[in-house]
């Protein structure tokens, strides 16, 4: 609810505003029209929902193309990503993002490339999630994220400028075949150099492995 808090009170200085909301109008949380229309939005003109959307049916690639690509910002009050999709899928997009300031999202969402609200700020922005392992998660600051949604609809180019940034950064840096997967056979190469240190008989069976194989080869 707090990115519909935050859109309401966005939408009192940009009156024309219209929020997208990527999910399932009722899945596990809370049954989103319904909190709309509490905040006194329409979900006719104010809110767009996808339709027939749910956890075991989203939308094609090209579909989800056109929606970042018609979008103005991409934002997210997450209490916590281990890495997260829309940020990095609106950066490969060249769309403007504004992310909370927590977990995986402050090491890769730099001042140049995004904008960071402030989360678990104060002792009053924390919450404990039901069926969550008890694991405190912070909050966003609604009144940050505010201020950070108008920021960039006052300055656009800036805006602009860092999803163009960080575009570079996703082309240059995460590239699977050019980056992302040298580093993953560094990382196993490493774990095997290590494991045969560990254990010579390791090695040994699977020396004896390999000419088998070259063996049963010929």
């Amino acid at each position: 609810p707090r990115t519909i808090q935050a859109f309401v009170e966005f939408r009192k200085h940009v009156k024309d505003s219209v929020l997208y909301l990527h999910m399932a109008q009722i899945d596990q949380g809370w049954n989103l029209p319904e909190v709309c229309k509490a905040y006194g939005l329409d979900i006719t003109k104010d809110v767009i929902f996808p339709e027939n959307f749910g956890p075991n049916q989203g939308y094609p690639r090209q579909i989800v193309n056109m929606l970042y690509n018609c979008s103005d910002c991409v934002i997210s009050t997450t209490l916590g990503e281990g890495w997260g999709l829309s940020w990095i899928e609106a950066m490969a997009t060249k769309t403007p993002i504004i992310m909370p300031a927590n977990t995986a999202l402050v090491e890769c969402i730099t001042d140049d490339k995004g904008y960071l609200v402030k989360s678990g700020n104060t002792t009053s922005n924390f919450t404990i999630l039901p069926h969550d392992n008890e694991v405190i998660r912070p909050l966003v600051d609604v009144d940050d994220m505010v201020e950070k949604m108008l920021q960039v609809y006052n300055d656009y180019d800036e805006a602009i400028s860092k999803a163009e940034n960080a575009y570079e950064w996703v082309k240059s840096e995460l590239n699977w075949q050019g980056k992302i997967a040298d580093r993953w056979v560094g990382i196993f190469d490493k774990m095997y150099e290590e494991s045969i240190k560990e254990s010579p008989k390791l090695e040994q069976k699977i020396n004896e492995e390999k000419k088998e194989l070259e063996a049963e080869e010929f």
